[in-house]
């Protein structure tokens, strides 16, 4: 380190990290403890999200393809009248 960067850390960082210095060490204690059950509930989190855009993407693509299908099926089996033939079923 050079002159500058430790007038910088005496004069400002040194002060405020030991004025917290007890409150940073009980979280770090915290986390240490809890680590093992916040890594779970992260990934029981993310599981469940990730299940769910599973299912959202799964429904998105059935919807399609299922749409995709009727409009065939529709084309196809539908008959091809002509003008005077529709005019006809109206009456």
């Amino acid at each position: 380190m050079n002159q500058g960067t430790d007038i910088v850390y005496e004069t400002f960082l040194q002060p405020l990290v030991m004025q917290y210095h007890p409150s940073i060490e009980a979280r770090l204690q915290y986390l240490r403890a809890n680590a093992g059950d916040i890594l779970v509930f992260y990934l029981k989190n993310f599981t469940e999200r990730g299940y769910d855009l599973f299912l959202r993407v799964m429904d998105y693509v059935r919807s399609q393809a299922s749409r995709g299908s009727r409009t065939r099926v529709n084309k196809l089996s539908q008959p091809v009248y002509s003008p005077l033939q529709r005019l006809a079923f109206m009456c």
